[in-house]
């Protein structure tokens, strides 16, 4: 239960508030943040404030969500998820074939979801994620 917690929040992550706090441990995932710390010219109290993930989001914290989205390849180049890549990567972290379905389901219906700012459309791609999930009595992700 606790690898599938990880795979739910790294697939928020992608995205995901996406996944700050979930793989900290997590060296790929170190680096990735490093990466987008950079980019983003984040401080590390910006990275305090991803990893706690506040409501409402700050827009340092919805861009640094979307270059990790756009790190892993879960999020393409004209600001919507890569439904392929999210599931594959969930697809490897979970054998319940009942949470593939419900999750394919979720990215299907979040996949026309975007914005022209990438921050703000990771954001309402998470925010669908979130829904579609709770939708389906899965465990909120972001």
């Amino acid at each position: 239960m606790m690898k599938l917690n990880k795979v739910v929040a790294v697939v928020a992550v992608f995205l995901i508030g996406f996944c700050g706090n979930a793989l900290s441990d997590n060296a790929e995932m170190d680096k990735i943040v490093e990466i987008c710390k950079a980019k983003e010219k984040a401080t590390d109290a910006d990275i305090e404030i991803w990893r706690s993930d506040p409501e409402p989001k700050p827009r340092m914290v919805k861009c640094l969500e979307a270059c990790v989205g756009e790190q892993m390849g879960m999020m393409t180049t004209d600001n919507k998820i890569s439904v392929d890549a999210v599931l594959k990567f969930y697809a490897t972290e979970t054998k319940d074939e009942k949470a593939v379905a419900n999750m394919k389901e979720v990215l299907n219906e979040c996949k026309a979801v975007t914005d022209k700012d990438r921050c703000e459309s990771s954001a309402k791609i998470l925010k669908c994620i979130n829904d579609g999930t709770r939708k389906r009595g899965m465990k909120e992700m972001f």
